[in-house]
Parts: C-alpha cells; sequence; structure tokens
C-alpha cells in the first residue's frame, strides 16, 4: 500500500478493515474521525473556561476532526453539524491577520474574548478553531 498521510474509508476496506471495526475504535476513544476540508477561512483560538476565545483569522485547508462530544452523532446519524473543529496540519495554517475583524463587540454569541496570538505562540498539536462567520441577509418576507 501506498503510504500517505491519511487514508479514506473506502481505501481501508480493501485491507479488511470495516466500518463496524471504525465504529469500534471511535466508540472507544482509540480513533478519531477526521475530515478533509478545502480552503476555508477559520477563527483559531482557543477554550478558556469552556468558552472560546479568538486569537487570528487564518486560511486552512486540510483535515479538521470535531470535538469528542459529536462523535455519537456522527456514528448514529453518519453526519454532523459543527461551527467548532480542530486543525490537524498545523503547517498548513496561514494567518492572515491577529486582529480583532468584526464590528460586533465581545463577548457574543461566537466568541467570548480577543487575545492576539501568533501561530508560535501556540503550542498545541491541534489548533480548535471555528468558521469564519458569514453575514446571511434574510429575504424580505422573514426580517
Amino acid at each position: 500500500m501506498i503510504e500517505k498521510e491519511y487514508y479514506r474509508l473506502d481505501e481501508l476496506a480493501h485491507l479488511g478493515v470495516t466500518e463496524g471495526t471504525i465504529r469500534y475504535f471511535i466508540e472507544q476513544d482509540k480513533l478519531t474521525p477526521a475530515f478533509f476540508v478545502p480552503s476555508k477561512w477559520y477563527v483559531i483560538g482557543g477554550y478558556i473556561k469552556g468558552m472560546f476565545n479568538g486569537f487570528a483569522i487564518a486560511k486552512y485547508q486540510g483535515l479538521v476532526s470535531f470535538p469528542k462530544s459529536q462523535n455519537n452523532e456522527l456514528l448514529a446519524k453518519g453526519k454532523v453539524w459543527s461551527n467548532s473543529v480542530s486543525l490537524l496540519w498545523r503547517e498548513k495554517i496561514i494567518i492572515d491577520s491577529s486582529d480583532y475583524p468584526f464590528n460586533i463587540p465581545c463577548p457574543n454569541s461566537y466568541i467570548e474574548a480577543w487575545q492576539k496570538r501568533s501561530l508560535e505562540e501556540l503550542h498545541w498539536d491541534r489548533v480548535p478553531a471555528k468558521f469564519y462567520p458569514q453575514v446571511r441577509i434574510l429575504p424580505q418576507s422573514e426580517h
């Protein structure tokens, strides 16, 4: 088999690894599901007393994992929605700015506080992040 950074489920099937085996290892916290995400913008940060604090705005393409608390939902439904992820390939994180970019002051429902930090100041293998928020314009009937 070709040595790769990650393998897709269908590739593991050829090795005799079943979906049941993968589910078992996820249930036993011996395997963290990870998903490839194309290039997107993120707010990277960290959790202080359970609240997300933003540090910088970054672009990233690579593997992400969801909070472990959502693994049961993923296994039960085959999908999960989350605005919080961990970026797994630090070397692929490209910091755009550590300045707070939003008009809404902190704390708000998405970011508790803003603490400017560079990637070099973060000593984690997995970097906590939230998807960069987007402005939605509601149709006139929903105003």
